[in-house]
């Protein structure tokens, strides 16, 4: 067979394959949406360098993922299989399960807020070590992206529906242009408003974002409806099974949290120069979140209802493969060319000195070493989820954190940020082992 041949048979197969398809879709709107999203920092360093600013901003941005994680992610994740459920007795019941949800989820997130800002001054004073003028910038920052917190929940929510119905593209779309729209707020506020256009850039893209997704699931027939605070069983059930999954990303959110407090000890500009080495290096995790891994959670919850359990293993296995040997591709030239690449990437608008540069490219050396770990635990905590595995994913996350915090304190005074980096690191590789041993166990392998 000719190289042609073999081409023209490869697209017949790509057609024909209904997951491939969607898989490659939403992984090329996954890769501009999240490219957008994993430049943002870039820009950051380009228009506004490393400073105690740009760290207090990261370390807000941390909060943020913090929240996103609790409530958002674990809503998308979990309401797949409840969709998946309810459609099979028509729209309507989705709108009124969505009516009822929302308000009671909105509600509770609202107070958790309102205490989170109450007593962010008092907290922060206590475990960072930032000065008094950027504590207070901290509180104002918070308190500027808390309705983001708010819409990103809700849209995420409504990216879950549709990806129960099979439609992956106008989610991944969606969530490209909120974030070009952050860059865009940002570019033309950075002079009068500072690193207060950032937020202002969020909170505009998130809102236009569940704007349009509301009006796509109205057109649809499956919006909210019959707005209500009352629970009923499916809501009470949902709220059950996302408790673990919530749990765990409450834990896992706390990992950046632990590493910027850490960082604030180092001096102005730790914080940035760790997060734009931590950027550089997950790029590949955030592309498999926002594109084909949210396609596998669809069609693996239906394989394996259909097919059983010895189906979902040899799928978790191939993905797994598939993605080591993509990570392992992807490091190495990452490693080889870390000082160039940091120096394009960050280096670009002359705001960041060249010894902030070579610090950045040395930790993008060793979290590198992290690379592999943390992608395919990726693909176990997915299998996890199809499993509805949510109590034993919280368990690990919570173990996770605390081997990160006793590794931090155990080598952050010896090689500082360095450390920092080893720590976050090890306890990735740990809990990747964690979630494939718990997994084979789950499916009785």
């Amino acid at each position: 067979m000719s190289l042609v041949e073999k081409f023209k048979s490869l697209v017949l197969r790509v057609k024909a394959s209904s997951i491939i398809r969607d898989t490659l879709n939403t992984t090329s709107l996954g890769i501009l949406g999240k490219g957008a999203g994993l430049l943002v920092p870039f820009f950051i360093a380009a228009w506004f360098g490393v400073s105690e600013s740009t760290d207090v901003f990261f370390f807000v941005m941390a909060i943020f993922v913090l929240f996103s994680g609790i409530f958002a992610w674990s809503a998308e994740a979990t309401i797949v299989s409840f969709v998946a459920k309810l459609q099979n007795e028509g729209p309507k019941n989705v709108g009124l399960f969505l009516g009822k949800l929302i308000p009671i989820l909105e509600s509770g997130i609202i107070f958790i807020l309102l205490i989170v800002i109450a007593s962010s001054k008092p907290l922060f004073s206590l475990i960072t070590n930032f000065s008094k003028d950027s504590i207070n910038l901290l509180c104002v920052l918070l308190l500027e992206i808390s309705p983001a917190i708010l819409f990103v929940t809700i849209s995420d929510i409504f990216s879950g529906v549709l990806s129960a119905y099979k439609c992956f593209l106008i989610p991944a779309f969606l969530r490209s242009l909120s974030l070009v729209i952050v860059i865009g707020v940002t570019y033309f506020l950075k002079g009068s408003l500072g690193v207060h256009s950032i937020i202002i850039g969020f909170v505009t893209g998130e809102a236009l974002r569940l704007f349009l997704l509301w009006l796509i699931l109205h057109r649809r027939g499956v919006g909210p409806a019959n707005i209500s605070l009352r629970f009923n069983g499916a809501v009470l059930e949902f709220l059950k099974t996302s408790m673990y999954l919530a749990m765990g990303m409450s834990a896992a959110g706390l990992s950046p949290i632990i590493n910027r407090t850490m960082a604030s000890y180092w001096g102005a500009g730790s914080i940035s120069v760790l997060e734009y080495a931590e950027r550089i290096c997950f790029i590949p995790a955030g592309i498999m979140n926002s594109g084909f891994l949210i396609v596998i959670l669809s069609y693996w919850s239906t394989g394996f209802q259909k097919h059983g359990s010895e189906k979902l293993w040899k799928d978790v296995l191939r993905m797994t493969k598939l993605i080591g040997c993509f990570s392992f591709v992807f490091s190495i030239a990452l490693f080889i060319f870390r000082y160039p690449l940091v120096s394009l990437v960050i280096g670009w608008g002359g705001k960041i000195p060249k010894g902030k540069l070579i610090e950045t490219s040395q930790l993008l050396g060793i979290y590198l070493l992290g690379l592999i770990p943390s992608n395919i635990s990726l693909v176990f905590g997915r299998a996890h989820l199809v499993l509805r595995n949510t109590k034993i994913l919280m368990k690990i996350t919570f173990i996770g954190i605390g081997i990160l915090f006793l590794l931090n304190m155990a080598l952050a005074p010896y090689f500082g940020l360095k450390g920092v980096a080893l720590a976050l690191v090890s306890s990735q590789a740990i809990m990747s082992l964690m979630l494939f041993l718990t997994l084979k166990k789950s499916l009785n392998i």
